[in-house]
């Protein structure tokens, strides 16, 4: 409850009068069933703290992903200034690896044509082990024996 109130209160002493993220009660209830949630997973009854803390860093995160948008009041384009989204090289690669799979209709690529696509896109060498690290970790790729094909597991 208060982080809830810090949010409000934080929200209140903005300058902008047309805040696209309102820290409302209706977020305070969101909080906390993500960190019910957060408790369920882990088969427990009661919620500790560092469900709490997980909730409101999702909600954070979450946040953090909204974009400048402009939308339509009354006619007129008006501009809201939210979070920017976080760059995330992570995110960004994987999309340009799915996008190999699609394009050549295959579940597994050469890790020489992976490098090159991604080198193209402007990413580093470091970016993209980061990537296939992550990725790997997570059973949505696997390498080959020799590392020098990588395959889709999802």
């Amino acid at each position: 409850v208060d982080s809830y109130t810090e949010k409000r209160a934080a929200k209140f002493r903005q300058t902008n009068k047309n805040a696209y993220l309102q820290v409302t009660p209706r977020t305070l209830l969101a909080i906390i069933r993500l960190a019910q949630a957060m408790a369920r997973l882990h088969f427990r009854s009661n919620v500790r703290k560092d469900d709490i803390d997980e909730a409101l860093r999702l909600m954070d995160s979450c946040r953090s992903t909204i974009i400048s948008e402009t939308v339509q009041v009354n006619g007129k384009s008006e501009g809201i200034e939210v979070d920017a989204k976080q760059y995330d090289p992570t995110s960004d690669i994987f999309k340009i690896i799915k996008g190999l799979f699609r394009k050549y209709k295959t579940s597994t690529l050469k890790m020489s044509l992976v490098e090159k696509e991604v080198r193209t896109n402007g990413f580093a060498e470091l970016e993209l082990e980061i990537c296939l690290t992550d990725y790997i970790n997570a059973c949505a790729l696997e390498y080959d024996a020799e590392k020098k094909e990588i395959s889709y597991l999802a």
